[in-house]
């Protein structure tokens, strides 16, 4: 809720740099956690601890100012949580589909990367970087899709970005050397690029209980990663890297139909009646 306050009329550019911040720690742990290993070896990582309730404690110092309690406190309801999900059960239903789709592609070349990377013959230190680089370039990928949604249009935005993936997919099994950063990195723009769009189409959503359906939202991101990675790793173990990676990047064309039939905006009378 915090950030659909303080992102006005541009939901959009509020998601894309509220996602800027997730994709910038994910860019960084990789050479964190290669540099620390290298160091002190895996059982020397706590040393990390002190960071990490650092940058807690640093985040609850500047949030804490922010006052979006009284607003929400005062909305009279005239229905339960219940009856929002039940009014949004399609659109729940559709936005798992999407997630799910959109969830192999996305696991198995931020998940199961470096595993890949190290089965083509390349070092640790090496591996990482290469998941490094496809975060690096999400970071930015989620700054522009925000922005680029708020103007083209949410679901036109998300079919081009979902079209573009499988090919870059394509591309990625054929490369060599330093061919392979650069595929990533044009990899990367796309692949994460998703996420602040979606977010935008929830937040968008006409509702009495805007939290509770934003935490659905969140269940079903949280659940479908999970999933996605037993499911890539089963499929690696039995079909090996490259046959999973092609059947990732299809399931992930599969998601245009979805993105079709997904509202842009649900109206608050269709939810309550």
């Amino acid at each position: 809720m915090c950030w659909r306050k303080v992102s006005g009329k541009r939901i959009g550019k509020g998601m894309s740099y509220y996602m800027l911040g997730g994709e910038a720690a994910r860019t960084l742990g990789p050479l964190i956690i290669v540099g620390a290993v290298s160091l002190w070896g895996l059982e020397g990582t706590f040393r990390l601890i002190p960071f990490g309730v650092g940058a807690s404690v640093f985040i609850y110092l500047k949030l804490s100012g922010i006052n979006i309690s009284s607003p929400v406190k005062t909305v009279n309801t005239l229905h339960g949580p219940g009856t929002t999900f039940l009014g949004l059960l399609p659109f729940f239903l559709v936005l798992t589909g999407l997630a799910f789709m959109r969830g192999f592609a996305r696991t198995a070349l931020t998940v199961f990367l470096p595993a890949y990377m190290k089965s083509q013959g390349a070092t640790f230190a090496y591996s990482g970087i290469t998941l490094a680089a496809l975060q690096f370039s999400g970071a930015f990928g989620t700054i522009f899709s925000g922005i680029i949604s708020d103007k083209m249009g949410r679901k036109k935005t998300l079919v081009i970005i979902f079209a573009i993936i499988p090919f870059l997919m394509f591309i990625f099994l054929k490369a060599q050397g330093i061919f392979t950063i650069i595929v990533l990195i044009l990899t990367g723009l796309f692949l994460f690029a998703g996420s602040p769009i979606l977010l935008a189409i929830v937040n968008e959503i006409d509702s009495e209980h805007p939290s509770f359906v934003n935490g659905i939202y969140m269940a079903i991101s949280f659940t479908t990663i999970s999933v996605t990675s037993i499911v890539i790793g089963i499929f690696i173990d039995s079909f090996g890297f490259e046959t999973t990676y092609i059947l990732s990047a299809i399931l992930t064309i599969t998601a245009i139909p979805l993105v079709v039939i997904l509202p842009e905006k649900t109206k608050r009378d269709k939810i309550i009646s």
